[in-house]
């Protein structure tokens, strides 16, 4: 009896997981194992299928062109920036530093 009445809860309610099944049966007088609940409720094939991830969308990307001659590309460089006033910027050819637009 206490089988089938596990069994009619857990095919009424689908979504709600082995242990609120177990504590609804615990509820109704059924003194049962949470495992046995556990049991019974992965070999019924009952589990909740979790939601797969959403992929994000795939962009072409670009290979990062080479400088041919100085001051033709800057990158900011975050990892030299000390001050938050000052702007550090490094020449891509040259990988010269330039500090709010003084070259060193």
């Amino acid at each position: 009896m206490r089988i089938y009445q596990g069994a009619s809860l857990m095919l009424e309610r689908r979504r709600f997981g082995y242990r609120r099944i177990w504590q609804l049966l615990r509820r109704e007088g059924f003194h049962v194992n949470h495992k046995r609940a556990s049991r019974l409720y992965h070999l019924s094939g009952l589990g909740v299928k979790r939601r797969r991830r959403r992929k994000g969308l795939t962009t072409v990307r670009l290979p990062l062109l080479r400088p041919v001659a100085p001051n033709l590309t800057w990158s900011m460089d975050l990892g030299m920036d000390t001050l938050a006033t000052s702007l550090t910027c490094v020449d891509d050819f040259t990988k010269e530093v330039s500090v709010n637009g003084a070259p060193y």
